[in-house]
């Protein structure tokens, strides 16, 4: 067995571990007596390393001796990483995230979670099942390409209390995309619904009430940390590369930009929308 074949059975065996201990109960810093079985296993294993180990490879089997029934859960993903380094993974944020420390699940009220019909797009919809108070911000995202940036929106929309996500053009979609493991389920918490023509929903939008605010990189548009109309508001946000189109942008109340002080002149859009989220946030509470 090769080397790397060697510490590749090693990690696949702590992946094994982490995965059980994310899926039973109790704190992450005390010992997991179910992941016995697999720990010595991984002790077994690291008796009998190949001769002739590189200078990396020797670095790693001084880990062995933190792999013993004393070890907890953290300590076991600090032991981690230097195999993943090793392995060159490329570990995603929703490969190791555990949900320990998330609130429970609240008894839902109103509709049922999951999807219903959506008359106006002919598509579907998403209802939250959380009784959680909501405050009037929802988020428009039109063309936004990547299934990792949606799931990474959505896991921020949750955490901030938002009313809703409209999904426009090709934006990734919840339960057909790959990559939706970085909204953490939170597509299952919040209300979404998905549109073919972003200019239809706007419109649909202003005669609601809303305030359509887009989040675009143009000049004359205002700084996000300006104070904002306190009423229902909609934050649209365009295509990772694109941006949002002239089109689009005629249909907003104003347009919004977040500063920023280096060579590049944009962030990513994930961070766009969580940084814009906080901002319009402190101003209504």
């Amino acid at each position: 067995m090769s080397e790397k074949s060697y510490f590749n059975r090693i990690y696949l065996l702590m992946r094994e571990w982490e995965k059980l201990r994310n899926t039973s109960s109790g704190s992450l810093t005390e010992p997991f007596p179910r992941g016995e079985v697999i720990l010595l296993k991984l002790q077994k294993i690291l008796e009998n390393p190949p001769s002739d180990l590189s200078p990396e490879g020797q670095h790693l089997m001084k880990l062995k001796k933190h792999l013993n029934a004393e070890i907890t859960g953290h300590a076991l993903f600090v032991q981690m990483v230097p195999f993943e380094r090793y392995l060159k993974r490329n570990v995603k944020d929703a490969d190791f995230l555990v949900f320990d420390s998330d609130r429970p699940e609240e008894t839902p009220t109103g509709e049922e979670g999951g999807e219903v019909a959506c008359p106006s797009s002919g598509i579907s919809t998403s209802t939250t099942t959380s009784k959680t108070p909501f405050f009037p911000l929802s988020v428009v995202l039109d063309n936004i390409r990547s299934a990792f940036n949606v799931g990474s929106i959505f896991r921020t929309a949750e955490c901030m209390g938002l009313h809703k996500i409209y999904l426009c053009g090709y934006t990734a979609y919840p339960r057909k995309e790959e990559g939706f493991p970085a909204a953490m389920g939170t597509e299952k918490m919040v209300s979404w619904q998905s549109y073919s023509r972003i200019e239809d929903l706007l419109k649909e939008l202003k005669t609601q009430g809303h305030h359509i605010v887009g989040l675009e990189t143009m000049e004359g548009a205002r700084d996000i940390s300006d104070p904002i109309r306190l009423e229902p508001t909609v934050l649209v946000l365009g295509n990772e590369r694109f941006g949002l189109g002239p089109e689009v942008l005629g249909n907003c109340d104003e347009v919004r930009r977040i500063p920023v002080f280096g060579r590049k002149n944009s962030l990513n859009v994930g961070v766009s929308f969580a940084l814009a989220a906080y901002q319009i946030r402190q101003h209504w509470f």
